[in-house]
C-alpha cells in the first residue's frame, strides 16, 4: 500500500533538518550500494558519524512515533536509523528494490520524507511501480510517502536545484501488507463512526486480528 502522510514534520522540523544538512558531511551513495545497484545509484548520503546525525535520528524518530497515520499504516516493530539523502543537479537513482534485510531486521516498508519545497528543484520525483504504471510522488517539505519495500522505484534525474530527503525502512509487527491494509481500514472506520453498539464490536474485531497476525 502506497500512502502519503501529510505534515509528518512541522515546518520548523523540516527547516532544522535542512540546516543540519548544510553542515553535515555527505558521501557517495555508492558507499552502501550493493553490486546490483552500484552503477545506477548516483546520489549523496549523510556520512555515518557526521555532525548532526544523532539529532537527525531524534527529530525523525519522534515524528514517526507521534504520527497516528504512520503508526496505523506501518504498525512498526523496528525502525532503521534514518539518514539524509541529497541529489544535486544531474543526480538520479535508477529502478531498484530496497534490501530485504538490513542488519538484523526484515524490511517491509520504505519511507521517503521530503525536506525541501518541490518548486526549489526540477526533476527528482520518486517514481513508484503501482502495478498499473508508474506513480509519481513529489511532495511538499515535511510530507512523506510510505511504500512496500519490494516494489520497483526510482528517483528521476534532478535537472535544477537540489533534492533533499530523509529515508528509512521499517520492519512491521504484521508481515503481510494485505493484513496491514485491513487493520488500517478498520482503524479508519473506528475513528470515523461513533455508535455505541457497532464501535465496540469493531474495536474487538481489530484487536483479535492484531492478536492473530502480529509477530512480536
Amino acid at each position: 500500500m502506497i500512502t502519503c502522510i501529510p505534515e509528518l514534520l512541522s515546518p520548523e522540523e523540516a527547516a532544522r533538518l535542512r540546516a543540519l544538512a548544510r553542515n553535515a558531511e555527505f558521501e557517495s551513495g555508492t558507499a552502501t550500494a550493493g553490486k546490483k545497484i552500484h552503477d545506477i545509484k548516483n546520489n549523496l548520503q549523510m556520512k555515518e558519524g557526521s555532525a548532526g546525525l544523532q539529532e537527525v535520528h531524534q527529530i525523525l524518530g519522534a515524528a514517526l512515533k507521534a504520527n497516528e497515520l504512520f503508526q496505523s499504516v506501518a504498525l512498526p516493530k523496528v525502525i532503521f536509523p534514518p539518514t539524509l539523502s541529497r541529489y544535486n543537479d544531474g543526480m538520479t537513482y535508477g529502478n531498484h528494490v530496497d534490501a530485504a534485510i538490513m542488519g538484523n531486521m526484515r524490511v517491509d516498508i520504505s519511507i521517503t520524507i521530503f525536506l525541501n519545497d518541490p518548486e526549489s528543484y526540477d526533476g527528482g520525483a520518486l517514481m513508484l511501480d503501482s502495478g498499473a504504471g508508474d506513480q509519481e510522488v513529489k511532495l511538499p517539505a515535511g510530507h512523506a510517502v510510505t511504500y512496500p519495500t519490494g516494489v520497483f522505484h526510482r528517483v528521476s534525474p534532478v535537472t535544477r536545484g537540489e533534492r533533499l530527503a530523509a529515508v528509512t525502512w521499517i520492519q512491521s509487527a504484521v508481515r503481510s501488507a494485505e493484513q496491514r491494509a485491513v487493520l488500517h481500514d478498520l482503524r479508519t472506520v473506528i475513528d470515523t463512526i461513533n455508535d455505541e453498539e457497532t464501535t465496540p464490536l469493531l474495536v474487538k474485531t481489530r484487536a483479535n486480528l492484531l492478536r492473530m497476525w502480529t509477530d512480536i
